[in-house]
């Protein structure tokens, strides 16, 4: 049996359990947060008017303090349950929310097949959270943030008064292991090259490539997070490489590649520097015997322009 079948799946309010530990030996999921979170929002008929900082984010688990810390999430929520449209939205993904048994053991064995690949890999507790619609995923010193409500919606849920980019990157409970399992990657990343602050946009696109890459080759039975992108990727990988390395050594913050949250204004969709990275790594990995090995090496490596240059990417465009 994995150790990980019995991963704690805390859906009470243990609060003695939840200690900000930074790495543990076996990962906690914890669930608490998103029961709070509905608890305060019945409170008032009128959400906007809640004191989520008091009620909601003091109240919460450390993980939920440091994800309200780094999006302004108090704010966040006002400005987001102000909006009839994504009120409905929250309304309607609620009987979703909960039950992440399923989503904790699939991701567990990531964890465990990445510690097999890479016995660098350290573990982290995970905690599941409502956010504002800014972020499915972050990690802090407490562990991997993930915010449950980008994650929460079926079939029938009616998205159209949405933003494009919520319509786009909005999904179900079944790509939770992606996302939660994209997180845990980046807090095995090597970022120690002493030549590089990341803030190229090739740097920062190899950084969420490698952690799209690896993640789906931990769950190639699972949904994939960022699905879309490959879907327009792959019809357009030449325009997309000629665009990406005209501005690939620009600081990324200055370009439409990453986190931009719109579409963008040459045409391709918001975040594509995901799969340009994802492309990348995959050229790199080709250069191994083995995925695996190529796996290790990579989250091994903290020199980004290194993998780049040793993965002949570019040389496919000249041939």
């Amino acid at each position: 049996m994995s150790r990980f079948f019995g991963l704690w799946l805390l859906l009470f309010f243990f609060i003695t359990c939840d200690k900000g530990l930074d790495e543990v030996s076996d990962p906690a999921f914890f669930t608490r947060d998103v029961d709070l979170f509905w608890q305060v929002y019945d409170s008032n008929e009128n959400p906007a008017d809640i004191d989520f900082q008091k009620l909601y984010i003091d109240k919460g688990s450390a993980g939920l303090k440091d994800y309200a810390t780094q999006k302004n999430l108090a704010a966040g929520l006002k400005n987001t349950l102000y909006q009839k449209a994504y009120r409905d939205y929250y309304d309607a993904i609620r009987p979703n929310t909960g039950n992440y048994l399923q989503v904790a053991e699939r991701s567990g064995q990531a964890f465990e097949t990445l510690k097999e690949i890479h016995p660098a890999t350290k573990f982290y507790n995970v905690y599941f959270m409502i956010g504002a619609m800014t972020s499915g995923g972050r990690i802090s010193k407490n562990g991997l943030l993930i915010a449950v409500e980008m994650f929460s919606r079926s079939d029938n849920t009616n998205v159209d008064n949405l933003s494009s980019w919520h319509r786009n990157v909005t999904r179900n409970k079944e790509y939770l292991p992606s996302i939660v399992v994209h997180e845990f990657i980046h807090m095995q990343q090597n970022f120690t090259s002493r030549n590089s602050r990341y803030t190229t946009l090739l740097e920062q696109s190899i950084r969420e490539g490698m952690a799209d890459f690896i993640s789906f080759y931990l769950l190639p039975d699972q949904p994939f997070m960022n699905d879309h992108l490959h879907q327009y990727g792959e019809e357009h990988e030449q325009e997309l490489w000629e665009l990406f390395s005209e501005q690939k050594d620009m600081n990324y913050k200055e370009t439409q590649w990453l986190y931009s949250g719109t579409e963008t204004s040459q045409g391709y969709p918001a975040d594509m520097g995901y799969y340009m990275g994802f492309k990348i790594l995959e050229s790199f990995a080709a250069t191994f015997e083995s995925t695996e090995s190529a796996i290790s090496a990579m989250l091994s490596n903290g020199n980004y322009v290194y993998l780049f240059e040793q993965s002949g990417y570019a040389d496919k465009f000249d041939e």
